[in-house]
């Protein structure tokens, strides 16, 4: 355009340099202008490539993790340009946290930023922790315990209960919870007794 802002036919300028829109950088170009009566003027100009869009984050989908396992927030969790351009983890952040020993709900916010600090819009991701796995029960087996004869029925199942929690592990997800258990004996005929764990 000229000073009244009109349209300037291309015929009466030129331009010398290239501009890569592809690519985020400074251009500069030199810009002639002849007008009706000849007059030449040359301007050299600088064009700066930006990227105003944000960036995208990938890999923050909802998962169920099994209670005491090891899990990692950023773990699969990614970030690209706009452009295409692989973000580094340093420019993603996320707020949160997992208590992995508790089965329960929690949600981790996630946030990425390009080097241009085009900041996404946060996206949160919920990470469910479960207990599908059976705990282990080490130590029962049939036994044989000499007892005396005249002891009283109490003293025996005690007896045994002492014996039988001096024998048995009872392991949760690699936790030891022994304490926890539930020991129960009962008489039964010929002198025997049954020992029932559970937990």
């Amino acid at each position: 355009v000229d000073a009244a802002d009109r349209v300037v036919s291309s015929k009466y300028y030129k331009v010398k340099g290239k501009v890569n829109t592809n690519k985020i950088g400074s251009y500069k170009v030199t810009v002639t202008t002849t007008d009706k009566k000849n007059v030449v003027k040359t301007k050299k100009i600088t064009i700066k490539v930006v990227n105003s869009k944000p960036p995208v984050l990938s890999g923050v989908q909802a998962v169920t993790i099994e209670r005491c396992s090891v899990f990692d927030m950023m773990k699969g969790v990614s970030a690209k340009s706009a452009n295409g351009t692989k973000i580094k983890k340093k420019y993603i952040t996320v707020s949160g946290s997992v208590v992995n020993a508790n089965c329960g709900s929690y949600t981790l916010t996630y946030q990425a930023k390009d080097p241009k600090n085009n900041k996404v819009t946060k996206q949160t991701r919920v990470i469910t922790v479960v207990d599908t796995t059976m705990p282990i029960i080490a130590g029962v087996a049939d036994k044989t315990l000499t007892l005396l004869v005249t002891s009283l029925e109490p003293d025996r199942q005690n007896a045994i209960m002492t014996d039988v929690k001096s024998l048995i592990t009872v392991t949760d997800n690699g936790e030891i919870v022994t304490e926890k258990a539930l020991i129960t004996v009962s008489a039964k005929e010929n002198n025997t007794y049954q020992v029932v764990v559970s937990y």
